[in-house]
């Protein structure tokens, strides 16, 4: 074999590695002309995911606590293929947790703010959810408030913004502090089909594990994403661009 043949072959492994790194960053966007545009998604259902945090020191949720989108709502404790949302120790936000991570069976208390769940800031045109608009878990939002459902300390960016990362919190001296959020998926701790959100989290069956009744089975292998493609109450959905990316 030739050594262009060579080179032409190694260019097309590091542009395919290149892809799949880019195609599974946690908190990044889809768009079009991604590798993962059109993947079968399938829902949690019947209920979805729930968003929960291990409280270190029991005095409720603080910056200090891991936060996490975890999947079985019975025993509330952190399992296998559950997902980081922030960093803990050497695990990046977007991690999956495994059996010998130092978090496994970590208890769980769920988020329970009045409309905790999934915002996005509309910063680029009025009301539309764009690639641009970044998105947040408000774990404290209260939609009742006479200003409106604003972001505040302590949450959880899914996306960049300005330089900061996916899994970073809001702190006094950012920008985004106090900016005026629209509901995605809220509230989070009572969703159930038919809610009426924008978005659905639904994974990608990487492994195509299924059940008896044929229902795809999420296993830590699966990439979850956070989907806009077909309302929350259809079991199926799309990859398409404006997709968030949920899991490294």
């Amino acid at each position: 074999m030739s050594r262009v043949t060579n080179r032409c072959i190694i260019t097309i492994l590091l542009l395919t590695l290149s892809l799949n790194g880019s195609m599974a960053q946690f908190g990044s966007k889809v768009e079009s002309g991604d590798v993962d545009v059109g993947r079968h998604l399938a829902s949690f259902l019947p209920e979805g995911p729930s968003l929960g945090y291990h409280d270190f020191i029991g005095d409720g949720y603080t910056e200090d606590d891991i936060v996490y989108l975890y999947m079985d709502n019975l025993t509330k404790v952190v399992q296998v293929g559950d997902v980081r949302l922030t960093p803990f120790n050497a695990y990046p936000a977007g991690s999956k947790v495994k059996n010998d991570d130092i978090d496994h069976d970590y208890p769980l208390n769920q988020m329970s703010g009045p409309d905790c769940g999934i915002y996005f800031l509309d910063l680029y045109s009025p009301s539309d959810y764009d690639l641009q608009d970044p998105v947040y878990i408000l774990a404290k939002a209260n939609s009742s408030s006479i200003e409106g459902t604003k972001t505040t300390i302590d949450d959880i960016r899914l996306t960049e913004f300005r330089g900061l990362a996916p899994g970073t919190r809001v702190l006094n001296s950012h920008y985004d502090l106090g900016m005026g959020a629209t509901k995605m998926i809220a509230p989070f701790f009572t969703l159930k089909p038919g809610a009426g959100n924008m978005a659905t989290i639904r994974f990608f069956n990487r492994d195509g594990n299924v059940d008896t009744l044929g229902k795809p089975i999420y296993d830590p292998v699966d990439d979850v994403y956070l989907d806009i493609s077909l309302p929350d109450w259809l079991p199926n959905g799309f990859v398409v661009p404006n997709d968030l990316r949920l899991s490294g």
